[in-house]
């Protein structure tokens, strides 16, 4: 099988994914390609830069993850104190979706930079460059502030269908101007 050059991550991080774990992750490939998520084999393997080279450099937006307790993601399973009690397939599947979030509400900004500003306004300045997927998720199910959680919801369904409004085809939801629709999808979406 003919397979694609090597290539190099272009961004890396680590996702805080609760239970006391931080999942790996890194992309490569285009940017603006279409995106496709490698799951390791294993389970337990964890990434290899030879994953990447199954797919067309110029075509795909490549992104990997070190599922929990392996790789580059913490804590380790060979640690005898770790619990792999949290380290079940439901487990696995959210953090999926959260890594996905993170993508959506991370990446997309370099394409609506105007939407990007307002999405990140919306946070406390202290949290503007960290995660906002929690600094949101702290506006609208931590606060407690019906107007703090209404403001927020409002800034973050902005957001969702800037995002999403470049898809063929897209018309703004008539739900968009019901505050109370905002707010409940909004808390549920920043909570995952």
């Amino acid at each position: 099988m003919d397979r694609f050059p090597p290539v190099e991550p272009y961004d890396t991080g680590m996702m805080d994914a609760g239970d006391g774990h931080r999942v790996y992750w890194e992309t490569s490939g285009n940017p603006t390609g279409t995106p496709v998520l490698i799951l390791h084999g294993g389970p337990g393997s964890g990434t290899t830069p030879g994953g990447r080279r199954n797919w067309d450099l110029d075509r795909y937006l490549i992104i990997q993850m070190d599922q929990r307790n392996c790789g580059r993601s913490t804590p380790l399973a060979s640690d005898p104190t770790v619990s792999l009690d949290t380290n079940t397939t439901q487990h696995l599947i959210s953090d999926i979706e959260q890594l996905r979030l993170h993508w959506l509400y991370h990446e997309t900004g370099r394409y609506l930079p105007a939407q990007w500003a307002r999405f990140r306004s919306g946070v406390p300045d202290s949290d503007r460059d960290g995660d906002l997927v929690a600094a949101y998720n702290r506006l609208l199910n931590e606060s407690g502030d019906v107007e703090v959680q209404r403001s927020a919801a409002q800034g973050w369904c902005d957001w969702e269908y800037a995002s999403v409004s470049w898809e063929p085809g897209w018309s703004p939801s008539a739900r968009l101007h019901e505050p109370d629709f905002r707010l409940q999808f909004a808390c549920i979406v920043a909570r995952c």
